[in-house]
């Protein structure tokens, strides 16, 4: 399973970075992304009492916020590497 290693590349980056003398920040896409985390994750921990509350309807809510956390995570990933590619392969002379 993918989970975790996407924190691995960044902080291998941010690494790479700080090797290369070059601060490596979040930008907007990343923090867009950790909002939706932080909405989504409280969701899905209290699917089973809100499924209780409101009906099967916020399944569909909860499976939705999960796909897309998922699908900004991929390309928060891809757009960090993208712009600080050049920090990567950086030989100290």
């Amino acid at each position: 399973v993918f989970t975790g290693k996407p924190e691995f590349i960044i902080a291998g980056l941010r690494q790479c970075g700080a090797v290369a003398g070059k601060a490596i920040s979040a930008d907007m896409f990343g923090k867009v992304k950790t909002f939706v985390q932080d909405i989504t994750a409280p969701i899905l921990m209290m699917m089973p009492v809100l499924v209780g509350l409101v009906g099967e309807g916020c399944l569909f809510v909860g499976y939705i916020s999960f796909g897309i956390s998922v699908l900004l995570t991929i390309m928060s990933g891809f757009n960090y590497i993208i712009v600080n590619k050049d920090v990567i392969g950086y030989k100290d002379r």
